[in-house]
């Protein structure tokens, strides 16, 4: 029977995470792990998993990432997520059945670190920026570019860290870390995964095992 846990990190600050520089220098860093018992054969995000961090980020607000299953409209500007596949450009939604698939994009591959999601308030419309502008959040300087988005109504920014085998969460607003906390807390638990909050030391452990 296979056992999955999924564990938090709130005060990383190790290089060792590839998420650029550490502490953040504006919000709120959280390292988001998992592990399954037994190890699937392929890394990255586990299908599971993937439907538990969707089900998170959108009980948060409006989720934003890249993909390829989207028409790019002149001028490269947002599109509906519900248009047919076309040139990869920039997708918005609030519906964790498409969320997942920011895991599993091949043109912009999460385990290559080559995938970014923006969280902003449900009811407002997507953040604007364009996609130059998201691309520069993968850079290493990562977290000093998220301070910019703060102003366009974005709360959180999700990347992948090291091999896609992790996640960073840089929370902007004052409540969104203990509102990510709880929300992944009751999504872990309502498909009976293991929870915990760990020390950096702790979560390098249990990532490393």
């Amino acid at each position: 029977m296979t056992r999955t846990s999924l564990f938090a990190c709130l005060e990383p600050r190790r290089s060792e995470w590839q998420l650029g520089a550490l502490p953040a220098p504006t919000g709120q860093m959280m390292l988001i792990g998992w592990k399954k018992d037994p190890e699937p054969v392929d890394g990255g995000v586990p299908d599971d998993v993937g439907h538990v961090l969707a089900r998170t980020f959108t009980s948060l607000g409006r989720v934003s990432f890249l993909s390829s299953a989207a028409h790019a409209p002149v001028g490269g500007g947002w599109v509906s997520s519900k248009r047919a596949p076309g040139p990869a450009d920039l997708t918005s939604t609030t519906d964790p059945q498409i969320v997942v698939h920011a895991f599993d994009d091949a043109a912009h591959p999460w385990w290559m670190q080559g995938q970014v999601l923006l969280i902003s308030a449900p009811a407002d419309p997507p953040p604007g920026i364009d996609r130059k502008q998201l691309l520069a959040v993968l850079e290493n300087e990562w977290s000093g570019t998220a301070e910019q988005l703060s102003a366009l109504g974005v709360i959180g920014v999700v990347r992948p860290g090291v091999d896609g085998e992790l996640a960073g969460l840089l929370t902007l607003a004052a409540d969104a870390r203990k509102a990510s906390l709880a929300a992944l807390e009751r999504e872990a638990h309502r498909v009976s995964f293991d929870w915990s909050v760990l020390s950096e030391d702790a979560f390098m452990e249990r990532y490393a095992s």
